[in-house]
């Protein structure tokens, strides 16, 4: 391949824009593309804007669709990227070689369309976009023998709407194995984490690595960030480009750019299992392996010098944020996985929430199901609306502690004759009731109105009381507060939560990323010491079966907080879902909000009446003050 890139290709843009591709430009190339094909599957990661998706991902593209003349699957995170991949990236390079013959005339990649899937050329052959978005059935829709994925982590995740249980990336490979053994994949991204596929991969496979002879001791090395030293006490990053150097990991020496260089132009790939003598002899079994995993670092990236290098290093040491700088630094420079300190993992499963881990038995309360406990100080309820059925859940607070003293499914009447709207409006007006006349002391109940939205506000608002609609917002915003003069109004001050008012209905907005953390952070607390005291915050539950809560606890550990890898965004936090009914974690989260509205309604009672008018009002209970 390496071979037939330098006959083939002119570059289309960089430094070296409309000049013959050569493979010793950059060192790392010549080892990457003769090596690939040689296994199965091939992981390739690298420092972002060192060439990475060229080698990896276009001059593979363009090999196997003309020189071999085999149509290909081009695995992309978002579909809605393949227009961009196939104008900017692919179609420029084809339009310098001998192979511009082979583009469309007309149909899809002819011209400038904004949505591609699947490209057919003058030979025959196709390329064939596909995403990790979608279905699994839409995934099915082409078979070839040759994939090749871009920004795979992107993809390593679970489809919510897969009933194979697959990540994405497998998906894409079905598509290939009907080849057998004969199928070949590629696989190149920026690493992110340890645990994220291009890393995992990496080392699972050949981890190849590059390595050097060192100009002093003659041992071949292969610095890495530890190794770019003297920068760090520098004033400024102009003197810190200027005293940083690379040194040997073996001996110590500082190595000048030309150094670099030169080593570079002696680059060895070493496999795992192997080893390498002075004289460059290699011994030793590469490991066994259907992965060819390849790697170059900052030290290799020659697009780079050692000064910009060391004056970025700086840089990243005065961010405002310092953490986060770290973390760009690792994978983007170094190729290195990086974990976000910051970031919380909650370690939660079901049998901690039911109380059947022996830790957590002290959760069973032993208080029969719907009888709220005694020292009541706060008593809530949430509905989350389905078309068919309703879940809901009623929780008390006293002493600082949960106790989840009910919850039920209310089937809608009759979904597929009425229409959802009503339906749905029907079945809350009745649920409201029921729960009305079963908790008398009820003090908040929110209803979600995020799919039914205009049935849930126009029910709740029918109902009246203590019953409100409510919102939970995915990109929460926290409004500034109304003002009378430098008075704020009275407000819970969380940040987590506010009331809109729509069509006169006053909605409560919140922030479920964050309550959801303080729900299983709650359930993780030990509900019960070894004094046999139930500790501030414990969450318990009524009756005295785990087997009772089965289906609860699933739905409250139904998602986990996962960081992965979006392309162009870098490293995401987000809560991923690992099973489809959530339902009840859902009315935990709500029950939550609803705390903090009484919370905020107890302190509005105790403070004096702010002069107000309707412009300013931010909270249904100041309208008393109108008056």
């Amino acid at each position: 391949m390496a071979t037939w890139a330098e006959q083939e290709i002119i570059m289309p843009s960089g430094p070296y824009e409309d000049f013959p591709f050569l493979a010793d430009r950059l060192p790392y190339s010549r080892l990457l593309l003769e090596n690939l094909g040689k296994w199965p599957r091939s992981v390739i990661t690298g420092p972002t804007q060192s060439g990475k998706s060229f080698h990896a991902f276009v001059l593979v593209i363009m090999y196997y669709l003309f020189e071999r003349g085999e149509s290909v699957i081009a695995g992309i995170p978002d579909i809605n990227m393949a227009a961009d991949k196939w104008q900017e990236d692919i179609k420029p390079v084809i339009e310098r070689s001998s192979y511009a013959h082979l583009l469309p005339d007309t149909g899809a990649g002819s011209k400038g369309a904004t949505k591609l899937t699947k490209i057919t050329f003058r030979n025959g052959k196709f390329l064939r976009f596909m995403s990790s978005g979608g279905n699994d059935k839409q995934r099915a829709g082409a078979t070839a023998r040759i994939l090749i994925c871009t920004e795979t982590d992107g993809m390593d995740v679970v489809a919510s709407t897969s009933q194979e249980g697959q990540t994405k990336i497998q998906q894409l490979e079905g598509r290939v194995r009907a080849f057998g053994d004969d199928a070949l994949m590629f696989f190149e991204c920026t690493t992110s984490t340890k645990k994220a596929f291009t890393r995992r991969e990496y080392e699972a496979g050949t981890a190849s690595r590059i390595v050097h002879p060192c100009k002093s001791c003659g041992e071949y090395v292969s610095p890495e960030r530890e190794h770019l030293i003297g920068w760090e006490d520098a004033q400024d990053a102009i003197e810190a480009g200027r005293n940083g150097r690379f040194t040997c990991p073996n001996c110590g020496v500082f190595y000048s750019e030309q150094d670099r260089i030169d080593m570079n132009q002696q680059s060895v790939l070493l496999h795992a299992g192997q080893e390498i003598d002075r004289e460059g002899n290699i011994t030793g079994e590469i490991r066994q392996t259907d992965t060819f995993g390849f790697r170059w670092s900052g030290f290799q990236n020659l697009l780079t010098s050692t000064e910009k290098l060391c004056r970025e290093e700086w840089t990243a040491t005065k961010a405002e944020d310092p953490v986060t700088a770290n973390i760009a630094r690792l994978q983007q420079v170094w190729a290195l996985p990086a974990e976000n300190p910051n970031i919380e993992r909650v370690p939660l499963n079901a049998a901690i929430v039911r109380g059947s881990e022996p830790r957590f038995a002290g959760r069973l309360s032993g208080i029969p199901r719907g009888q709220v406990p005694d020292g009541n100080e706060v008593l809530t309820a949430f509905i989350d609306c389905g078309k068919r059925e309703l879940q809901w859940a009623v929780e008390s607070k006293l002493q600082r502690r949960i106790h989840v003293v009910d919850y039920g499914i209310f089937e809608t009447d009759r979904p597929d004759e009425k229409a959802d709207e009503v339906a749905v409006s029907d079945a809350v007006k009745d649920l409201i009731e029921q729960l009305n006349a079963r908790f008398p002391d009820m003090q908040c109940g929110l209803v979600d109105a995020g799919n039914w939205s205009d049935a849930v506000r126009d029910a709740v608002s029918m109902m009246g009381g203590i019953w409100h609609p409510s919102h939970g917002l995915p990109q929460y915003r926290h409004p500034k507060l109304a003002k009378e003069g430098d008075k704020e109004i009275p407000a819970d001050g969380s940040q987590l939560w506010h009331w809109s008012n729509v069509g006169g209905v006053w909605v409560a907005n919140f922030n479920p990323d964050a309550i959801k953390h303080r729900i299983q952070s709650g359930l993780l607390i030990v509900p019960l010491d070894e004094q046999g005291n139930r500790p501030s915050g414990a969450v318990t539950l009524f009756g005295s079966d785990p087997n009772e809560h089965t289906q609860y606890a699933l739905e409250l550990t139904a998602e986990e907080w996962v960081t992965e890898f979006i392309a162009g965004k870098g490293q995401v936090s987000r809560w991923n879902p690992i099973r489809k009914r959530n339902h009840y974690f859902d009315t935990a989260v709500g029950n939550h909000v609803a705390r903090l509205i009484v919370k905020n309604w107890m302190l509005l009672e105790s403070q004096p009446a702010p002069q107000v008018d309707a412009s300013m009002l931010t909270d249904p209970r100041l309208e008393r003050f109108l008056s």
